[in-house]
């Protein structure tokens, strides 16, 4: 006989992975961060009334932009690409 009373359990969908642990964020937020320090550094240099530290930090910032795509299509490739066969 079987009992009524005690429900079936109902699959429980798989948990979606932390933003971290996705392919495109470190790239995209390496390239966003560098590109924010640049545009904020930008209206003073476009016055011309930059000082070389404003230079140094804006490089820095399109270092960082420059980074975070190279991350980012690093990652993308890796993700489509097939798997190699190890030795």
């Amino acid at each position: 006989m079987s009992d009524a009373s005690t429900p079936e359990p109902t699959p429980q969908p798989e948990p979606r992975p932390d933003v971290r642990e996705r392919w495109w964020w470190t790239g995209t937020f390496r390239a966003v961060l560098g590109g924010a320090v640049v545009g904020y550094q930008w209206p003073v240099i476009s016055r011309g009334e930059a000082v070389p530290l404003t230079w140094v930090v804006a490089g820095l910032g399109a270092v960082v932009a420059v980074w975070g795509l190279w991350l980012l299509v690093t990652a993308y490739r890796a993700r489509s690409a097939p798997p190699t066969p190890r030795r």
